[in-house]
């Protein structure tokens, strides 16, 4: 295995903002954001994520994966697409919040258009 060692640095916090959710569906999509998180948390990686899904009843929307918590923020279904959700992310602004609180060394934005 030619990869480094997951531990030969520190552990980071890292906010991840993503849209449309990869938790509430199966795609490559998914699979991608499921593997990055694995070898996070091998990686004793910090993680928050915030993303949107208005598509999935609220009490079905995943709160956690691999120990992470997801945070879901408020969105809208694309008119012209109906299989994307949007975020709005107004009046309650929890990317702000979850930045603000969790001051990680790396935020990423995910945006990708993908059908369920």
């Amino acid at each position: 295995n030619d990869a480094p060692p997951l531990n030969r640095k520190p552990p980071r916090k890292v906010c991840l903002m993503v849209e449309p959710t990869p938790f509430t569906h199966v795609s490559g999509y998914s699979n991608r954001f499921n593997e990055m998180l694995r070898y996070m948390s091998k990686a004793n990686d910090t993680v928050e994520i915030l993303t949107v899904d208005s598509n999935t009843p609220e009490k079905d929307l995943p709160k956690k994966k691999f120990g992470y918590n997801i945070h879901h923020t408020q969105g809208f279904t694309f008119p012209l697409y109906n299989h994307i959700s949007l975020t709005l992310d107004l009046p309650e602004l929890k990317g702000a919040s979850v930045l603000e609180k969790m001051k990680p060394d790396y935020y990423s934005c995910f945006y990708t258009v993908s059908a369920h």
